[in-house]
């Protein structure tokens, strides 16, 4: 993953009062969309799932609300451990351990010893726990987590992964893990046994409903039962699914889950099976089960109350990919994406209802995937469908490629365009009569960069396709009806100043795949693409200049209200901000790692931006994030920075500084070349001690520097970035 990001803590001696929503937050689905990778109930209310991007939500009421709950950490979380209502236990990447006593209103770092991995953890009470991960570590505590020691399970020189950990009391437990490893305890890890497990598919997750009767699943399908605490495995198979986790409630009931929404109820004590369809997206995997709950992709949570008969959904919102936004004010946009979903807001994303349209292509809407959308007021707009998988090919099995148009804020859609031998990935209209669609035309057998021009509305469309380009065009921003420009693959940047008559190939200076282009005036233009490119032009494309955006992400879409400020989107949730018309670039914070497919900003402060699993994300204040707590300490007797700790880091480390008196504070880090890599802290902070946490994942090993300001107070600091 190719990013970075951070995470701020501000420490105050006394109380701030925060918004209720800063940053970019989640619109849909809801309560988020984070893939989540683990779930534990300890009782038929109290539950917490994990997942993806720190993400932790916690329900005392079976599932009916869920409430997120600040993690401190962005790294991905993979499992979860209660052994009450108030006791929990998560682990995750890079040795990620976080403790709660209080259900998770604050959660505590715990020192793993490791940077490794860390797949699975299980307490049998409040003290007593066990985690696992990559190359066969093993870390046992017995104190709740304050100290955590090495046990060795595996023989040495074995490499493998541990992947799935279950305790039924203190003493005895038992692990899986690739190659159809399994080893047990009966003194609390002193001594690891290794059973035979009959089978080398790796193993990825095992429950014991006592120190008896337990299940252990795996890849292709693969389940192993014991009743006699492993001394025999019985192998089964129930699906040719990969498997990822098992959970027992009691002897009659137990839940597999899997790739491709696989779940299967196990009952008799293993004796009978069944398997359930239609539950949730079968493009999603469940990846989490604990007391008739599953939990998985796009934040997906369903839970059953007899037994399977039913499955009930604990998220609102579609979950497919979506591809364009479009917001004409701050209250009324629509987002477009794949199975023809079109969804729209007037009330600022608070509600998002779902429109329709009738397709002219065989299977109906579910084969349309729609790639873009622009309105030219709130009533009037134009939408475009093309390739699900990428930008550069014909749609998949040869469905149209269409353009909808609605005058009446998609109330109604119709379909005044489409062609079986087109595939459209971008769309402008800067009025109510005009719109140009732009993509890739197959003639004679060979795809060509084409469009199609209305000038009436959708009644009459022209089909023009460029000869001399057999690479798509992606993206297209006119910002009147005659002055335009469209972008493509390879670093095509064409331009029209007479309504698409005549077009100016304009030179890009890159080879790249170039995804989105934004003009606010005839002279002003951005365009971005692959492996982070931003370009900018001040005089109408004459000239392009390449903007430094401090990652190799790759762009998807751009989105600038004014010749200075603008946002980017892209690869792994990564969201840019400029306010200086992309001299310089800041990071923000997206709360996920999805990829970011289209923004729509109207102002400097409200903004949209949607993309994979139906994420739509939105700010309210230009998508600044900070995060305070409060904290007794004595006021510091002067303006301090600090050394990063630990130094050297991989991947992330810890800055701290204190505030003598008021002032305006800015952090900023620099490459070694002396590049801005980001700034952090850019605003007035009281008298405080401040802890900022750098994350520095897809950057490259090396020397870099840190940057602080307070006042009439400098001072710059080394940190090693260690890979």
């Amino acid at each position: 993953m190719k990013r970075i990001t951070f995470f701020l803590l501000f420490y105050f001696f006394f109380s701030v009062n925060l918004k209720a929503q800063e940053g970019w937050f989640w619109q849909n689905p809801l309560p988020q969309g984070n893939t989540l990778q683990g779930v534990s109930f300890s009782d038929a209310n109290n539950g917490t799932a994990v997942g993806n991007y720190g993400t932790i939500i916690r329900t005392t009421d079976g599932g009916n609300n869920w409430v997120a709950q600040e993690s401190g950490t962005y790294e991905n979380l993979n499992d979860v451990s209660f052994t009450d209502a108030n006791n929990g236990t998560t682990v995750g990447n890079h040795g990620t351990i976080l403790n709660t006593k209080d259900g998770g209103q604050t959660w505590d770092a715990q020192s793993s010893g490791t940077t490794n991995a860390l797949y699975g953890v299980s307490f049998s009470d409040a003290n007593n726990g066990t985690t696992i991960g990559v190359m066969g570590v093993i870390l046992r505590t017995i104190d709740g987590g304050k100290n955590w020691v090495t046990q060795q399970g595996v023989p040495n020189g074995w490499y493998g992964n541990l992947s799935s950990v279950s305790f039924t009391d203190v003493n005895t437990g038992t692990i899986v893990g690739t190659s159809g490893k399994v080893i047990r305890t009966t003194d609390g890890g002193n001594t690891w046994i290794e059973q035979s497990s009959g089978t080398t598919k790796s193993l990825t997750a095992v429950s014991f409903l006592d120190a008896n009767n337990g299940i252990a699943v795996g890849t292709a399908g693969t389940f192993i039962i014991t009743n006699d605490g492993g001394t025999s495995w019985t192998l089964m198979q129930v699906t040719e699914n990969n498997l990822y986790d098992v959970s027992f409630t009691n002897i009659n009931n137990c839940l597999i889950v899997g790739k491709s929404a696989t779940v299967v109820l196990v009952t008799e004590g293993g004796t009978l099976w069944t398997r359930y369809h239609q539950v949730g997206d079968s493009d999603g995997n469940f990846y989490g089960a604990s007391h008739n709950t599953l939990v998985g992709t796009a934040g997906q949570i369903f839970r059953t109350i007899n037994e399977g008969t039913t499955w009930d959904a604990q998220i609102t919102g579609p979950v497919r990919k979506l591809r364009g936004i479009c917001f004409t004010n701050e209250n009324v946009g629509t987002a477009v994406g794949h199975n023809g979903t079109i969804l729209h807001t007037t009330d600022g994303g608070s509600n998002w209802l779902s429109q329709s349209y009738t397709s002219p292509t065989t299977n109906g809407s579910i084969n349309d995937h729609l790639k873009a959308v622009s309105f030219s007021d709130a009533n009037n707009g134009f939408a475009v469908s093309g390739d699900p998988y990428s930008d550069g090919l014909m749609p998949y099995g040869a469905e149209y490629g269409l353009i909808l148009h609605t005058t009446n804020g998609g109330n109604t859609w119709d379909v005044p365009y489409n062609y079986d031998k087109a595939a459209f990935n971008g769309v402008s209209s800067p009025s109510a009569n005009v719109c140009i669609a732009v993509g890739v035309y197959k003639i004679t057998g060979i795809d060509y960069a084409g469009y199609a021009i209305t000038k009436d509305g959708g009644v009459t469309w022209n089909e023009r396709y460029i000869s001399s380009n057999t690479n798509p065009l992606t993206d297209v921003s006119f910002i009147d009806n005659d002055i335009g420009t469209i972008v493509g693959y390879n670093g095509y940047i064409r331009s029209t100043t007479n309504g698409g008559e005549n077009w100016t190939t304009q030179s890009s200076g890159t080879t790249k795949d170039l995804h989105g282009v934004c003009f606010t005036d005839v002279n002003t233009g951005t365009v971005v693409g692959d492996d982070g490119t931003i370009l900018r032009t001040n005089d109408g494309g004459t000239n392009w200049t390449v903007q430094s955006s401090g990652t190799d992400e790759d762009f998807y879409g751009v989105s600038f209200i004014d010749a200075d400020n603008g946002s980017v989107v892209g690869s792994d949730g990564m969201i840019l901000h400029t306010k200086d018309g992309g001299i310089t670039w800041e990071i923000q914070s997206a709360g996920t790692d999805e990829d970011l497919m289209s923004v729509s900003f109207v102002d400097e402060n409200i903004g949209n931006t949607v993309g994979n699993n139906g994420t739509i994300l939105r700010t309210t204040n230009g998508g600044i994030t900070t995060v305070f707590e409060e904290k007794n300490i004595e006021s510091p007797k002067g303006y301090v920075l600090s050394q990063n700790y630990p130094n050297p880091f991989n991947p992330s480390t810890q800055i701290e500084f204190d505030v003598q008196k008021t002032c305006h504070v800015t952090l900023r880090v620099y490459d070694i070349l002396g590049r801005l890599v980001s700034t952090y802290v850019d605003q007035n902070m009281p008298t405080g001690h401040y802890k900022v946490e750098f994350h520095a994942n897809g950057m490259a090993s090396g020397i870099y520097l840190y940057q602080i300001q307070m006042g009439d107070y400098t001072a710059t600091m080394k940190m090693l970035l260690t890979k």
